[in-house]
C-alpha cells in the first residue's frame, strides 16, 4: 500500500519535470535558431503572403534575401508586378523598379505594407522582443513585436521558420508562408558575420510617452 501510494504522489513530480523539460527545449529552439541567423552570412526564401486589404485578400509571391543589415526582396507574383524590387535597411524601406526608387515609409505596425512585411518578419527574428513562446502541437511558435502596434507569431520546423502571421489590434492582416530557407555561411561570404548575437527575448518596445 505505501509502495502503491509513493508512486501516485510521484506521478505530478515526473508531470512537472516533463513540462519543464519540454519548455527548456521550446526556448533553446529559438535561442538556437537566433544564433544560427545571425551567425550566418546570408538567407534566402520564398515568402507566399496573404494580405488583408479590408474584406478582401491578395496574394503575393516574393523571393527574398538577408545578410544582418539588408533585407530585399523581389515579386515574382502576380505577374503585374513581377520584378519590382523592395530594399529595407535600418529600419527604412524602398521599392525600386527600372532603376527608380520610391520610399515605402517606415517599418512600423500601422506602417505594414507587403513590401515590408517581409524585412519586418526578419529584423523581428534577428533581434526583436519575444513576448511569448509555446508549442503549437508539435510546432514551437514565438510571437515578437514588429511594431509599435503589431505583433508576428512565428512557426519553426527543422529549425527554419515556416509560417508567421502579423496581427494588429487583435486582427491578422499578413499571412507569410516560408519556403525554401537556405542559410549561406559567413564564410562562404566576403562579409563577416551578420550581427552580434542578441538574447532570444531581444529588447521590450519602447515609447515616447514619460
Amino acid at each position: 500500500m505505501r509502495k502503491a501510494l509513493v508512486s501516485v504522489l510521484m506521478i505530478p513530480l515526473l508531470l512537472l519535470a516533463g513540462c519543464g523539460e519540454r519548455e527548456a527545449k521550446l526556448e533553446k529552439t529559438f535561442s538556437d535558431f537566433r544564433s544560427s541567423l545571425n551567425d550566418a552570412g546570408s538567407v534566402a526564401f520564398r515568402a507566399a503572403l496573404t494580405v488583408d486589404t479590408g474584406g478582401a485578400a491578395a496574394d503575393y509571391t516574393l523571393d527574398a534575401s538577408y545578410d544582418g543589415v539588408t533585407t530585399r526582396v523581389t515579386v515574382a507574383e502576380p505577374s503585374l508586378l513581377a520584378g519590382v524590387t523592395a530594399t529595407a535597411r535600418r529600419g527604412e524601406a524602398s521599392v525600386e523598379y527600372g532603376g527608380v526608387v520610391v520610399g515605402a515609409g517606415v517599418l512600423c505596425g500601422d506602417g505594414l505594407t507587403p513590401v515590408s512585411a517581409v524585412p519586418a518578419l526578419m529584423e523581428a527574428l534577428a533581434g526583436g522582443y519575444c513576448e511569448l513562446m509555446w508549442w503549437d502541437g508539435d510546432l514551437p511558435a514565438a510571437r515578437y513585436y514588429a511594431g509599435e502596434d503589431t505583433v508576428v507569431t512565428v512557426w519553426l520546423d527543422d529549425g527554419a521558420p515556416v509560417c508567421a502571421e502579423f496581427s494588429s489590434d487583435g486582427q491578422t492582416i499578413v499571412v507569410c508562408r516560408v519556403s525554401g530557407w537556405t542559410v549561406k555561411p559567413a564564410a562562404d561570404t566576403d562579409e563577416a558575420p551578420m550581427t552580434d548575437e542578441a538574447p532570444i527575448t531581444g529588447e521590450p518596445p519602447t515609447t515616447d510617452e514619460p
